[in-house]
Order: structure tokens, then C-alpha cells, then sequence
């Protein structure tokens, strides 16, 4: 099943409002893990491209910055890491088999790398290590439910 160019694109619009909105929730009351724009990165660097999947994490990143700001070099670092993260997709092909393996070895590398560089510029390693253990079990939530149908939906 494979949607329309216009419904390709309201979807888009759609996942990056909530994305946003729920980044922003969550900030807000203190489950930072909680964040959506991960798994929406991976899985549609698979569906479509590394391209839409790092622009529309990196749109949930920042429209979620300015409803609730934080540390400016926090966004550098999450949209850099955000970057190799999608573009390596590419050396990995998936199937409906490998898909969460590879998916949440992604996630790992990402939470692992983008928080050791947030720890060594000042971080709070108690809140790294929250959003870390949050994030990677709602993205494999995330990818158990959604992942692969989505992958086929694009």
C-alpha cells in the first residue's frame, strides 16, 4: 500500500506537529526519553529517504525548541548525531526479519553517542541516563507496532 504524493505530505505535516507537541509534553513534565522524532527518523529513512526522515526529526527538534526552550547546543548535537544516524541507513538494508534489530541498534548507537557528547559539554548524567533508558524502550515500543506497517506505507 503505497499513499499518494498529497497524503505523503499531509501525513508528514501531521507526524511533525505531534512529534513536536509531544516533545514538548514531555520536556515539560519531565520524561525527556519520550520523544518521538527517533523512531520517526529511522523509520522513515527506511520508507522514503534519510533526507525526509533527518528533516522531519529535525523539525519536531526544533519547532519543540521554541515552545519550550532549552540549551541551544543541545539541538546542534541531537541534529548532528540525527544525521549520521539517518544517512547510515543506507549500509544497512532491512527486511521484515531485521527490521527492529537493526532499528534498535541505531537507537542504542544514537542514544550512546549523542549523550556521551552531551554528558562531556556539562550534562546532567542522571537525566542523560533517564532519557536514554526512556527512549530506547518507547522507540522499540514504537517499532514492535508501528515500525515495519509504516515502512510499508510509504
Amino acid at each position: 500500500m503505497s499513499l499518494s504524493f498529497m497524503y505523503t505530505i499531509l501525513l508528514l505535516g501531521g507526524l511533525t506537529l505531534a512529534g513536536s507537541f509531544m516533545s514538548y509534553w514531555a520536556r515539560k513534565y519531565g520524561i525527556q526519553g519520550l520523544e518521538i522524532w527517533l523512531p520517526i527518523a529511522i523509520i522513515l529513512s527506511y520508507a522514503i529517504s534519510p533526507l525526509v526522515g533527518l528533516i522531519v526529526a529535525s523539525l519536531m527538534i526544533i519547532i519543540s525548541f521554541f515552545m519550550f526552550p532549552y540549551q541551544l547546543h543541545y539541538i546542534v548535537i541531537m541534529i548532528a548525531c540525527l544525521a549520521g544516524l539517518t544517512f547510515s541507513t543506507l549500509m544497512f538494508p532491512i527486511t521484515s526479519a531485521t527490521f527492529i534489530k537493526t532499528a534498535m541498534t541505531f537507537t542504542i548507537i544514537y542514544n550512546l553517542a549523542s549523550n556521551l557528547i552531551m554528558f562531556m559539554t556539562g550534562g546532567d548524567a542522571q537525566g542523560i541516563i533517564k532519557f536514554a533508558l526512556i527512549s530506547t524502550f518507547f522507540s522499540w515500543f514504537l517499532y514492535i507496532k508501528a515500525g515495519w506497517w509504516m515502512i510499508h506505507l510509504f
